[in-house]
């Protein structure tokens, strides 16, 4: 098979292509029974782009979502990113004991959080949203904005003897 013609990295039709091109592993997973459903609605796979998140209610039924992706990916001659690949539990045993998950031969680590397109949530009781990396950010930016008054300061102090130099008239005291 000769490649002609591709769609660049990021180009507009990627996600829209490649949700085709991957749309049999959807129905294989949503055929399988497997994952979770809201309303009748099959919510058991969320993907966007080459980013997938599967949802289940037992380890089991994730360990046979992980089996099924894994089986489709081999067979349209993709490859997983198992580093990147992660686990992360949310429910009344988030915290409790679980029996490792394998994608093919490779394990896949635990984590408590995880980031999907931007969006940070964290392992718990209950699903939520994580803002710690917020926080940070916040702190960054306040360390940013100290160092940056600290050096207007300078430069201020840096105007005033430039401007003593010009000009020995200039006094930065106030005389009484």
């Amino acid at each position: 098979m000769y490649i002609l013609a591709c769609v660049r990295q990021g180009g507009i039709l990627s996600p829209l292509l490649f949700a085709v091109y991957i749309d049999g592993l959807v129905a294989q997973l949503e055929a399988s029974g497997f994952g979770c459903k809201l309303h009748g609605l099959y919510v058991g796979s969320i993907l966007y782009a080459d980013n997938i998140i599967l949802l289940a209610h037992t380890s089991y039924a994730l360990q046979k979502m992980l089996d099924i992706c894994n089986s489709e990916i081999t067979a349209l001659d993709l490859h997983s990113n198992v580093v990147k690949s992660v686990v992360m539990r949310v429910g009344s045993r988030w915290n409790s004991y679980c029996a490792e998950f394998y994608l093919g031969s490779s394990g896949l680590k635990f984590v408590d959080n995880i980031k999907y397109l931007g969006i940070y949530m964290k392992a718990g009781s209950k699903f939520s949203r994580c803002y710690e990396h917020l926080q940070e950010a916040l702190l960054s930016q306040r360390d940013r904005a100290t160092r940056l008054s600290v050096e207007i300061l300078q430069l201020q102090n840096i105007a005033i003897v430039w401007h003593y130099w010009r000009d020995p008239s200039f006094s930065i005291f106030t005389q009484y």
